[in-house]
C-alpha cells in the first residue's frame, strides 16, 4: 500500500502517465539480514567489491544482481504483493539485504539494558544500496562497476 502511495505521488510530481514505469531503479533494502540469512538460497558471502587487473576496486554487479535474485524469490515466496507492485510500477529494481550490526543486541547482565558490544559488530552490505546508487546515478564515472573476472 506504501510503495502504491509512492509511485503515486512521484507520477503526480514527475507528470508521468499512470500507465508509465518509473525508468529510475528502485533498491528494496531488505535489513536485518542477520536474522533472516537462513531463507536466502544464494547469500552474499563477501562484499560485493573486487580488484582488477588493473589495481581498481569496482563494484560487482553480478555478485549484487544475483543475491537480488535470491532476495526477490524469498520475497515473492513471503509477501508477493510487495514484488509484484514494486515490478509494475519500477523498470528495474534490485533487492538487497543489509544489517546495519551484523547481530543482534544482547542484555547486559550488570543493568538489564539492551546494547550491542562493539566488538560483536559486523555490520552486512550495510554500505552497498549506496554504492549501487552512486555506480547507477554517475554511471561508473565515480564508482567503477564491472563483472568479477573482467578487466571492464
Amino acid at each position: 500500500m506504501i510503495l502504491s502511495e509512492i509511485s503515486s505521488r512521484i507520477k503526480n510530481l514527475t507528470n508521468l502517465k499512470t500507465s508509465q514505469r518509473h525508468d529510475k531503479p528502485l533498491i528494496v533494502v531488505v535489513a536485518k539480514y542477520d536474522i533472516w540469512r537462513g531463507l536466502l538460497r544464494t547469500p552474499p558471502e563477501a562484499p560485493p567489491v573486487f580488484k582488477g587487473a588493473d589495481g581498481i576496486w569496482r563494484l560487482d554487479v553480478g555478485m549484487i544482481d544475483n543475491v537480488s535474485l535470491a532476495v526477490r524469490e524469498m520475497l515473492r515466496s513471503i509477501c508477493p504483493d510487495l514484488v509484484a507492485t514494486a515490478e509494475s510500477i519500477w523498470s528495474s529494481v534490485r533487492y538487497v539485504p543489509t544489517s546495519a550490526t551484523g547481530c543482534s543486541p544482547i542484555q547486559d547482565p550488570a543493568t538489564g539494558a539492551l546494547g550491542f558490544r562493539p566488538m560483536d559488530l559486523h555490520p552486512i552490505w550495510a554500505d552497498v544500496p549506496l554504492l549501487m546508487f552512486m555506480a547507477d546515478r554517475w554511471k561508473g564515472s565515480m564508482l567503477p562497476v564491472g563483472l568479477h573476472g573482467t578487466k571492464k
